[in-house]
């Protein structure tokens, strides 16, 4: 096979990769996995090495056994010194699903991933398959899954679409729970939690009243809000205040965000720094989920509730706060797994973002 077919092969196959898990299968397939491992006693590659299509080495035979396991490389009668076809796509696909750049070559990247797989893949695979034991879906769900930095709708069991979106940082988890949408609420106020407004505004206030004017914030103290314009804090219980960002295009929140019940206090809402979904770590916010493509979302589950989209686009572009109550409920998951099973039944890995492993 010629590397240019390889190549067209390679670009057909992944554009209909990414999606290709099914969360409801997750503890089976774990269970296979687990089974693969459990006696796992390979040899670690050594990390000096480069290894290109068309080359031979014997550590190419190595590498071939761990994909097998892994479930990139499926021809195992193949266990040649020869760095061939099959070798080239596995490789690819094995650094599509360890989250490194997809070249085809192996190098110390792709050898230093192959080396931890080796040495802790059975502790993570059963890890992550004790917490995959406790989620509870339903057949109409959404799943946000924190270390993958991406949010499922899932309809009658069946992928709907799939969306981005930034989660908490290391110091400010986004937590794990079951629970159901009840409102969506368009052009949403955000009050500010006191853990936000304790530790990053009240010094910022005293410094820039101006800063706050101009992102739309309203300051209150004792329900008595203060005149920003010609601020003064004399006598004023800085512990007490409590600050509230109108609806705007300035607004942390964005245009909508997504109510359920949960003690974490947090909710799915758009965001004013779109350009944030472009980075590699998504880790960023103070726990809340933020979602890519919130317009889709509030669409879909008002569609699911009868409400056509011209209402929502209504509801969308108009400047008043509307909080739409759903009368049919959607169940959500945020779940944290950072191994899944793809449906090749091929191991998928991301960081271990809050070290859970």
């Amino acid at each position: 096979m010629k590397i240019k077919t390889i190549l067209i092969l390679t670009s057909l196959l992944f554009s209909v990769y990414a999606d290709d898990i099914n969360y409801f299968t997750q503890s089976e397939l774990l269970k296979e996995k687990l089974n693969l491992f459990k006696n796992l006693n390979y040899d670690k590659i050594p990390n000096n090495i480069f290894l290109k299509y068309g080359d031979s080495n014997n550590y190419i035979i190595e590498i071939k056994k761990y994909l097998f396991l892994s479930g990139e490389y499926k021809n195992y009668s193949n266990l040649t010194n020869l760095f061939d076809d099959d070798l080239y796509l596995s490789i690819k696909k094995y650094q599509i699903n360890n989250g490194l750049t997809p070249n085809g070559d192996i190098n110390k990247k792709t050898i230093n991933s192959i080396n931890f797989g080796i040495s802790n893949m059975y502790s993570i695979l059963e890890k992550n398959l004790n917490r995959v034991e406790k989620n509870n879906y339903n057949k109409n769900t959404i799943i946000v899954n924190i270390p993958f930095y991406n949010l499922y709708i899932y309809q009658e069991s069946n992928f709907i679409y799939k969306m981005n979106v930034i989660v908490g940082k290391k110091d400010h988890q986004s937590c794990t729970l079951n629970s159901e949408i009840t409102n969506v609420v368009f052009n949403p106020s955000w009050y500010v939690p006191n853990s936000i407004s304790q530790k990053e505004m009240i010094n910022k206030l005293q410094d820039n009243p101006e800063y706050f004017i101009k992102r739309g914030f309203r300051v209150y103290n004792n329900n008595e809000e203060l005149n920003l314009d010609n601020l003064d804090l004399t006598g004023v219980n800085l512990e007490e205040l409590k600050f509230v960002q109108t609806p705007s295009d300035k607004n942390a929140l964005g245009k909508i965000k997504f109510i359920f019940p949960n003690n974490c206090g947090i909710y799915l809402h758009d965001t004013n720094q779109k350009e944030l979904f472009g980075k590699d770590t998504q880790n960023l916010s103070h726990g809340c989920i933020r979602i890519e493509e919130p317009f889709y979302l509030a669409k879909y589950l008002l569609n699911y509730n009868g409400i056509n989209d011209n209402k929502t686009k209504e509801y969308y572009y108009s400047k008043g706060t509307k909080s739409i109550y759903l009368n049919q409920n959607y169940q959500i998951n945020i779940i944290y797994q950072n191994v899944v099973i793809n449906n090749e039944h091929e191991i998928v890995y991301r960081k271990d973002i809050y070290d859970k492993n």
